[in-house]
């Protein structure tokens, strides 16, 4: 009996020592005590959620106005998003009404911030549209939005973020092609995506991303169909 009492606790020690490992390797220390003092959390690792079609909410409240001075469009038949850092939810609103929400999103390990610089892991906050989508991504889907654009590179060269040739360099490129240029201090590459292979219970409870907005698979998939290229984003 003290044999296998040994055995049993010996072996839930090394199970023990794998996951302090694991954490190390994955999450930053606020995160790992998260994940550790979690009782659910560590009682369901081993469980796999299965991932459930989500249909369209026709909810038709008014949507709160945003910030004053947005440049977003106000017209019934606009099309725009609204992601609350604050409350984690995400809306698709058409004019002034929400057609469909999305409860729960994951942003960058270390929060939100008005300007992020590469290698912050931080997600903007702001305007922005959408630029480019790509639904082969290895995180399910990925839309893409067009950060920094020249307000970004406006606001980032008059906090003395950026130089004057970097701030032209930026407005030059988005004048050419429309699009963001991510290689600058600002960094870049910043987008709505799936988890992938990621857990999406894990999704729920921890921020992981390097500035990006996560929401699971078969959300952002039905969000893509909900969306196109300029379609505006507000992110505070």
């Amino acid at each position: 009996m003290k044999v296998r009492i040994a055995n049993v606790f010996h072996h839930h020690a090394r199970l023990a020592r794998y996951f302090v490992d694991y954490s190390r390797k994955i999450f930053s220390s606020q995160q790992r005590l998260v994940f550790f003092l979690t009782p659910a959390l560590s009682c369901r690792l081993p469980y796999r959620h299965e991932e459930q079609r989500i249909e369209p909410v026709a909810t038709g409240w008014p949507h709160p106005r945003w910030a004053r001075g947005s440049l977003l469009p106000v017209d019934d038949g606009v099309v725009w998003l609204h992601l609350s850092v604050k409350d984690r939810r995400l809306s698709v609103v058409r004019g002034h009404r929400v057609i469909h929400e999305i409860p729960h999103f994951a942003i960058g390990i270390n929060g939100a911030v008005d300007l992020r610089t590469r290698g912050s892991a931080m997600t903007p906050k702001g305007e922005f549209r959408v630029e480019r989508i790509n639904p082969n991504s290895r995180f399910a889907t990925f839309i893409g939005i067009n950060y920094p654009n020249p307000r970004v590179a406006d606001q980032a060269l008059a906090r003395g973020l950026i130089t004057p040739e970097v701030a032209q360099r930026i407005h030059r490129h988005y004048r050419q092609y429309r699009l963001s240029y991510p290689d600058t201090s600002l960094g870049g590459h910043i987008g709505i995506h799936g988890l992938g292979n990621r857990d999406p219970f894990l999704n729920q409870r921890v921020d992981w991303t390097e500035g990006c907005l996560a929401v699971e698979n078969d959300q952002v998939r039905l969000l893509h169909s909900l969306v196109e290229i300029d379609t505006p984003v507000l992110i505070q």
